[in-house]
């Protein structure tokens, strides 16, 4: 918008807007941008907290001849927890229990610099958290505990995501002796455990080989799905090597997105490398942890999959890597 049209009060307030561009001088009322209200997903970091630097608007300043400039940094952020009982210190959210896998918090945010930017604000943003510190709750009644302790079981929320992910085909193979049936997959895909859980010698999930601990996303064990086959209750069970892992989507999920999305973060400690095909092959350059990258559309290259980015350049959709924006 033309600087010379000055933007009024309450001009763009009580709307959505978590991006904007505006144009270096550009007149407006000091409150044209106040009380936005967002919705975002996040995910904690391995101590269950959140950074404020996670929370952050992307507001600019644009020019017309050197780009553009941010307009916010962490530390203008003033952070006030509405509810979901956490607490706003040093520059982060605390406070959620290990105990928790998924939470909803609402607090409101301030800028420090707000009267260079219309009194820009969000009251409320309402977070959904994914807790990478959870490590699994003593109470509930789950009876497919993933062949974990043989205590009360637990009772979680199952991992939300707008678009169900898909089970690759399977064909049915011949048992031997009294071996349960398996539905041996065409194509063996990764999945990757959510939680503390256990490999099994049978499919009832009662001789355990190896127990695995509750880990961050990103260091989370993974298993290759060879086959699917079911307990005598009918609880449904993969074959992976070694053994049988439970299938309940509380305790374990593909490793690869199946759907598209407008924005992933990347998560690995190490970045991700984009790449000129959707073999990754022809690496151009590496983005590092906590960067945010525009998605076109999902490629499936066999069952791993791969996001086309808005530059043409593409880069891996494993769960271990980015995480939906």
């Amino acid at each position: 918008m033309p600087t010379r049209f000055p933007w009024g009060a309450a001009a763009f307030a009580n709307n959505a807007i978590d991006k904007l561009e505006i144009p270096v001088g550009t007149k407006m009322a000091s409150t044209a941008f106040s009380n936005q209200i967002v919705t975002m997903d996040v995910t904690t970091d391995d101590d269950g907290n959140i950074a404020f630097g996670e929370l952050l608007p992307n507001l600019v300043a644009v020019t017309n001849n050197d780009g553009s400039r941010p307009l916010t940094a962490e530390e203008d952020l003033q952070v006030t927890v509405v509810n979901g009982g956490l607490a706003a210190e040093n520059n982060q959210l605390t406070g959620l229990s290990s105990s928790v896998e998924f939470a909803t918090a609402t607090v409101n945010i301030a800028l420090k610099n707000a009267a260079e930017i219309g009194g820009y604000s969000i009251r409320p943003l309402t977070l959904n958290i994914e807790n990478d510190a959870y490590t699994g709750s003593n109470t509930g009644g789950n009876t497919d505990n993933g062949g974990g302790s043989t205590g009360g079981g637990s009772t979680t929320t199952p991992e939300p995501a707008p678009t169900p992910e898909t089970t690759p085909d399977v064909t049915p193979i011949v048992p031997i002796s009294s071996d349960p049936v398996i539905k041996k997959v065409k194509h063996p895909y990764k999945i990757y455990a959510k939680r503390a859980m256990r490999l099994h010698k049978t499919v009832e999930l009662n001789q355990p080989l190896q127990s695995f601990k509750k880990q961050a996303r990103t260091k989370a064990k993974t298993f290759t799905v060879l086959g699917v086959s079911y307990s005598k209750g009918g609880a449904k069970r993969y074959r992976v090597a070694g053994g049988y892992v439970t299938a309940n989507p509380s305790y374990v999920a593909n490793l690869y997105y199946q759907s598209n999305t407008k924005r992933i973060r990347v998560i690995s400690t190490k970045g991700i490398n984009q790449y000129k095909t959707a073999k990754l092959t022809g690496k151009v350059r590496t983005t590092k942890r906590n960067q945010v990258l525009k998605v076109k559309r999902l490629i499936k290259t066999g069952k791993a999959t791969r996001y086309q980015l808005t530059n043409g350049n593409y880069v891996s959709a494993n769960k271990q890597l980015v995480i939906w924006k």
